[in-house]
């Protein structure tokens, strides 16, 4: 950075008039001739103003108003050149009032001095420092690079990040939110990384954010070259960022995004083992010593374990490579657009382990079965994703299903669906006119509990239409929903349309 007082001081022969300001810390971008009464059009910020003063007003309020608009274009400071064959001899004192008020340092120029003296002095020290910086960044990033060589590499990129720059870093898993490397200040809590995280998850690689906090700045960068793979934090403690230090942050990102991209290759080519495991205990009968002996090979010796089907996870890739870590040994595999995963029962708190890694998707969760009856709890994972799909997502255990959903999907879908459109067909044929609405109206009625205002509210429509739908159901078939045998009757063959639907997809 290059200052008001350096350029001074290289300059030589000006004079800054210190009286208006300490000017140590005000950095210039740059210098600039103008002798209009209002420069601002010709001005980015930064510069340092030349001017004989042509387009300044001898009055004192308009002399206020000058400096103002130099104050609005975050001008760094006023030269103004003086002498005999200029048109300030001195520089005027409501001049110099203005500026000590502004804060806007002041320079007195010499007539013998030319502005091009200052308009070099500027740009051979911006271009001295720009040189100074590239070969320090150079340097930093070399040393990066170094620390980046070998396999496993992030603890040491986060650690030569932290060295070469002072700010605080850390690495997180971006599927498990696990810590891989560097720590966090105090005053920034798990719950506003998980908070932001959620925020920029969906822009993936692109996603990036700032934390807001009143102790310091932070910053938070997703990781990764083929796909999402980790969140990067850095920030200070105290003061904003600096521009070489987010970019050597930037330079770090990339290299830590090839060191989790080696992890994931890694983990994938260890995982082939597991998923073929998984294949063979969800699929063809086994004996228990058979089945005991594949988990065994793996390190898994639960005697009992559940199977999760996750419907169509955003990445199917990420979910299979973290489950491992986060599920206590599991094994996983696909199954067409879904991931399936075998989970010991000793892993701890699995269920919100699970939710925390399928967030955005249907999952349907079994009860604990032996490994040799892996095959069986598949089968009632499929069923309570299902159900979990017609709620609109979520995780749904089987073993919170109602028994009687249990029992029925045991029929398999043919008999069930036969049953259903054998007593439901009166009603499941109209697509048109008053009946067509007579389908829903019934499951909505049992639904609430057979009750009409709460059946009513549900439909959106009148109690009166409920009980009008409801009259036309016994008419068309045949059946008294206010005798116990029909009532029930009526309810499984619809308990069953839904379970055989949701077996067929």
């Amino acid at each position: 950075m290059v200052t008001v007082h350096e350029v001074v001081e290289k300059v030589g022969s000006v004079a800054l008039l210190i009286d208006a300001v300490d000017v140590g810390d005000i950095s210039v971008s740059g210098a600039l001739v103008n002798e209009h009464s209002d420069p601002s059009p010709w001005l980015e910020g930064g510069e340092i103003l030349m001017t004989d003063g042509m387009g300044i007003d001898d009055s004192r309020a308009e002399q206020r108003r000058f400096v103002r608009r130099l104050i609005d274009a975050r001008v760094s400071a006023l030269a103004l050149g003086v002498g005999p064959g200029l048109r300030y001899q001195e520089v005027p004192e409501p001049l110099r009032q203005a500026c000590r008020s502004a804060g806007l340092p002041l320079i007195r120029v010499p007539e013998t001095t030319p502005f091009i003296r200052i308009t070099d002095a500027v740009y051979s020290m911006i271009l001295s420092t720009r040189a100074t910086d590239a070969e320090r960044t150079a340097e930093a990033q070399s040393r990066l690079v170094q620390a980046a060589a070998r396999p496993g590499s992030s603890p040491d990129v986060i650690a030569a990040l932290t060295r070469l720059t002072g700010l605080w870093a850390q690495l997180r898993d971006s599927a498990t939110s696990d810590v891989i490397a560097g720590k966090l200040p105090e005053w920034i809590s798990t719950d506003q990384v998980q908070l932001t995280v959620d925020q920029i998850r969906p822009r993936e690689l692109r996603g990036t954010a700032v934390i807001p906090s009143d102790h310091g700045h932070a910053r938070v960068q997703a990781v990764g070259a083929e796909r999402l793979r980790g969140y990067l934090l850095y920030g200070t403690d105290d003061g904003k960022i600096g521009q070489d230090s987010a970019a050597l942050a930037t330079f770090a990102s990339s290299l830590l995004a090839i060191d989790l991209e080696r992890r994931a290759a890694v983990e994938q080519a260890q995982r082939k083992p597991r998923s073929d495991a998984a294949k063979r205990l969800l699929g063809s009968p086994l004996s228990a010593a058979a089945a005991r002996r594949i988990l065994s090979s793996f390190g898994v010796e639960a005697t009992r374990l559940y199977v999760a089907t996750v419907s169509r996870p955003p990445d199917s890739h990420q979910l299979l490579a973290t489950a491992n870590r986060f599920l206590g040994e599991a094994l996983g595999t696909e199954d067409g657009d879904d991931v399936v995963l075998i989970i010991p029962e000793t892993a701890p708190d699995h269920r919100h382990r699970l939710e925390e890694l399928t967030r955005s998707s249907a999952v349907g969760l079994s009860g604990a079965f032996p490994p040799h009856e892996l095959r069986m709890a598949h089968r009632q994972a499929t069923q309570a994703v299902a159900v979990a799909l017609r709620g609109g997502g979520g995780l749904v255990d089987a073993m919170a299903i109602g028994n009687s959903s249990l029992l029925l999907q045991l029929g398999g879908a043919p008999a069930l669906r036969a049953y259903a459109e054998a007593v439901l067909n009166p009603i499941l044929i109209p697509t048109s006119g008053p009946d067509r609405h007579l389908l829903s109206t019934l499951i909505a009625w049992f639904d609430s509990g057979c009750n009409l205002e709460a059946a009513a509210s549900s439909l959106g429509v009148h109690r009166h239409t409920v009980r009008n739908r409801l009259q036309r159901v016994e008419v068309v078939m045949d059946r008294r929903l206010d005798v116990m045998r029909d009532r029930f009757e009526v309810w499984l063959a619809l308990e069953s349309l839904l379970v055989a639907t949701s077996l067929e997809a």
